[in-house]
């Protein structure tokens, strides 16, 4: 065990397992890949077609997420001047607190927790298209690996002329994205960085769809996604809410059943 102080989630998880990494009956899944992918749609409908599967799944997004990490996202956008080192440290800053303050309490009530983006893109855009200080991401990356890894990362794979298209004159909503969106080198630099982390993460716990298909294929492979980690969850002993009620239901029948023939 660490002599590192714990925060109170983290201690909770502690008494659990007497891990310091924190352990959580639900699922954490993300979704990654460069802008112009429909990336954010479609992990919108993965929570979608989970619940309809039975499952408590709930949407949460980077950078953001938590009071905090919204206001940082604020800056990190609006903010032109801040160098990449410094973007770098304030992402962590507002993931940190996106993951005690929303990720792991949801995750620890068994919830699946699907979130638009993750340490992958900060990898992508602030170190390898910003010039962030790969060491300094690294050890900050090793430090959030002692608390928490997704357990299956998308990847929406795009090509930049159809990620253009898409996008259009409306842009992805904000300058700072329209940056990395409009510029060849940049898109390619960010698109080969997100296959290069895909590299260093279990094959079971990594997928690839490519997003320059029709939107109804890609929703229809998010579905078979939804599907896959239906299944998964399920065989790891978790089990949907509808199980969950229905189970409580029968024993609140058969308890009754017992009190009325007594």
């Amino acid at each position: 065990m660490s002599t590192m102080e714990m925060s109170p989630i983290l201690e909770s998880a502690h008494e659990i397992t007497g891990d310091d990494f924190a352990p959580y009956p639900g699922a954490f899944i993300v979704t990654e890949g460069p802008d112009g992918g429909g990336k954010t749609t479609m992990a919108k409908q993965l929570v979608d077609n989970l619940t309809d599967l039975g499952w408590d799944a709930v949407y949460t997004r980077e950078p953001g997420g938590s009071v905090y990490a919204e206001q940082v996202r604020e800056l990190v956008i609006n903010e032109k001047n801040l160098n990449p080192d410094a973007q770098m440290l304030a992402l962590f800053s507002a993931r940190m607190d996106h993951v005690e303050t929303v990720i792991l309490p949801a995750l620890m009530e068994g919830k699946i927790v699907v979130s638009d983006r993750f340490v992958d893109s900060t990898f992508a855009y602030q170190v390898a298209c910003g010039g962030a200080n790969e060491y300094l991401f690294n050890a900050l990356d090793n430090h959030l690996k002692t608390i928490l890894e997704p357990d299956l990362t998308l990847y929406f794979d795009i090509d930049h002329k159809t990620a253009v298209k898409r996008a259009g004159d409306r842009g992805t909503g904000n300058l700072y994205d329209d940056h990395f969106l409009q510029r060849f080198s940049n898109f390619n630099v960010i698109r080969q960085a997100y296959k290069e982390r895909s590299e260093t993460k279990p094959e079971d716990a990594v997928g690839f769809i490519d997003a320059s298909r029709s939107q109804r294929k890609v929703s229809r492979e998010v579905k078979k996604w939804a599907r896959a980690i239906d299944k998964s969850h399920t065989a790891k002993g978790a089990q949907p809410i509808t199980t969950t009620i229905l189970g409580f239901e029968s024993g609140l029948r058969q308890l009754t059943n017992i009190l009325v023939n007594k």
